[in-house]
């Protein structure tokens, strides 16, 4: 299904798998609700991702503002999110979910920074968190930061307000689940777009909660560091360094002081540790060029 160009300045996708159509029709509502007296004019593109029989979101259409696409079977949270930006056409897009865990009637809160800003995330304080999510997400959190070197203070938050161009531009490096989010925060901070902070809310979810906490825990982990890699090498690079140049030194002194000359294993670990930095800068270098 196609959607015909409109002359809306945002679009708010809305993925949806399995999800109760009251719930869906609560959060179209927020959303409607939220924007009546801005000055924003937008659009509500909800994706269906493969929920099957017992789903069928059509009669939402009878609003105004609302589209619906529909994936043949569940391709993940962030393929959906990916058929939502390719069929908007907003300069703004917005994201959400359908169970009632974001405060929609934020989004207007959140719109108020568009001109300061090229995304404009919804934060959520960690205690909001559902508590078996609460470390995995701090230490992610500290994580993303560190490779980011800039502060990060929510990596996968689902509500949030970004530029499409902006989104564009990595679109290559978006996996089909979860991750998008975090992807998009790591490519967006590492190459210099101004991201704004705005907090909210975070509610008990409605329904049943289709991440996994250890294997998508596992899987953020993994694609921040690859992300890191590819926009800021060197923070990782340059600790294996120094932690083989320290290594070394510390090794060859205690040779020296001991037995009056410094071993193969001190060499080898400075020699290591350099070679590391070396290959991290030339990463750094062809990352920047890029």
């Amino acid at each position: 299904m196609t959607i015909s160009p409109l002359p809306h300045e945002i679009s708010i996708i809305i993925p949806t798998y399995k999800e109760a159509i009251s719930v869906v029709e609560e959060t179209i509502g927020e959303i409607e609700k939220a924007f009546l007296d801005t000055q924003w004019k937008y659009e509500i593109i909800i994706i269906n991702d493969g929920s099957g029989v017992g789903f069928d979101y059509s009669t939402l259409t009878q609003k105004k503002h609302v589209h619906i696409l529909e994936h043949s079977q569940n391709k993940g949270y962030g393929a959906a999110i990916k058929t939502g930006i390719q069929h908007s056409h907003a300069p703004w897009i917005g994201i959400t979910d359908a169970d009632g865990t974001y405060p929609n009637w934020a989004f207007p809160q959140l719109s108020e920074h568009a001109d300061d800003a090229d995304m404009i995330v919804g934060t959520r304080k960690l205690s909001d968190v559902p508590l078996i999510r609460q470390f995995p997400k701090f230490v992610l959190n500290r994580y993303a930061s560190f490779l980011a070197n800039e502060t990060i203070v929510d990596l996968n938050s689902g509500m949030r307000l970004f530029k499409r161009e902006m989104a564009m531009r990595f679109w290559s490096l978006y996996p089909d689940g979860f991750s998008l989010t975090s992807t998009l925060t790591m490519a967006a901070t590492g190459n210099g777009y101004t991201i704004i902070d705005v907090p909210i809310e975070y509610y008990k979810r409605q329904g049943k909660s289709s991440i996994h906490p250890i294997a998508d825990t596992y899987r953020f982990f993994k694609i921040v560091g690859r992300l890191g890699l590819y926009f800021n090498p060197l923070r990782i690079f340059g600790p294996i360094a120094g932690a083989c140049m320290a290594l070394g030194v510390t090794k060859g002194f205690r040779d020296y002081v001991v037995v009056d000359h410094i071993g193969n294993l001190s060499i080898s670990l400075m020699l290591a540790g350099l070679q590391i930095y070396l290959l991290g800068l030339l990463a750094e270098l062809i990352s920047k060029r890029y």
